[in-house]
């Protein structure tokens, strides 16, 4: 009954039984179930697969309305810039603008956009156990809109790892209802070994397919991914329809005020945000009210302001 023996024949089995095993046996108590992590043992978790990986996956973090209501606001974004001059529309759209039905927009803090930020509590804790405890400071906000014929972006990384620069981390959120392949990570790819054998070897860029097994970030809609931005990846060809991806691209407060590190990628971020960090910008969407946005007042002022 307790399976917990093992005898060699039937006799032994039957003599341990009488002198003693029937006193002790009985069936396998139930599996213990594993106590739920706290918040810190997850952030902790997390910043352990950001080193090892490159990378680390949040889980579902947004549901279904938030997210159809910031997939709309961004879409409509995107559709507003390209009829303005091309002068104004690039001073919204990121440097990943393209031919290629693909567009990296910079987002204000509209109601969809605050309903969203205001669910990444969970990803504020990982991120400032990822940067040892310092504070994150957003470089950018934005959303990626792709469309069907999209081209397949080259395998890139956001950060260099070998120069002696901040590190930078990007969080990317699904808006889509589906899990489909909108970003592909190469995980491990972040150390700086592989960065100086890619820029020796390959001129920074590796080849495509790059001979190693590739991951899809997200696994279920309003799931969230934090990683490396020295991590290689790519937006692969598009021919399934619309994807949505909101991000997030963060620095340490106080390495970034010591050292210059990096603004982000593709610079997608209005002024009114430029020096605003994560904690502020979660406690200034929830109360600040869903009327008030960034529009005519630096957001970074105004949360200085509330809090002090």
């Amino acid at each position: 009954r307790c399976r917990a023996v093992v005898y060699c024949s039937r006799a032994c089995q039957a003599a341990h039984w009488k002198s003693a095993h029937k006193l002790t046996c009985g069936a396998p108590p139930p599996p213990v179930p594993p106590r739920p992590q706290t918040p810190g043992e997850l952030a902790e978790d997390c910043a352990r697969q950001l080193a090892e990986s490159g990378y680390a996956a949040l889980g579902p973090l947004v549901d279904l309305n938030r997210r159809n209501a910031l997939r709309t606001h961004a879409r409509q974004e995107v559709e507003r810039l390209l009829k303005l001059p091309l002068a104004a529309a690039n001073a919204r759209f990121a440097k990943i603008r393209s031919p290629e039905h693909r567009h990296a927009v910079a987002l204000d803090l509209t109601p969809a956009v605050r309903d969203v930020v205001g669910e990444l509590a969970v990803a504020y804790d990982a991120c400032r156990a990822a940067f040892s405890g310092d504070e994150p400071e957003i470089v950018e906000l934005g959303c990626l809109v792709s469309d069907a014929g999209a081209a397949a972006q080259p395998w890139h990384a956001d950060a260099d790892a070998t120069r002696p620069n901040t590190r930078q981390l990007v969080l990317l959120v699904n808006l889509d209802e589906r899990a489909v392949a909108a970003t592909e990570l190469l995980p491990g790819t972040h150390a700086p070994t592989f960065h100086a054998h890619v820029r020796d070897a390959f001129r920074g860029r590796l080849p495509d397919p790059p001979g190693m097994p590739a991951l899809r970030a997200f696994d279920t809609a309003g799931a969230a991914v934090l990683y490396d931005a020295a991590l290689f990846h790519r937006a692969p060809a598009n021919d399934v329809g619309p994807r949505h991806v909101f991000y997030l691209g963060l620095v340490g407060q106080g390495a970034h005020a010591t050292q210059g590190a990096t603004r982000g990628a593709t610079n997608a971020l209005l002024p009114e945000l430029r020096g605003t960090l994560l904690r502020d910008l979660i406690v200034g969407v929830r109360y600040l009210g869903a009327a008030s946005g960034s529009r005519h007042v630096g957001f970074a002022d105004r949360v200085a302001k509330m809090r002090g």
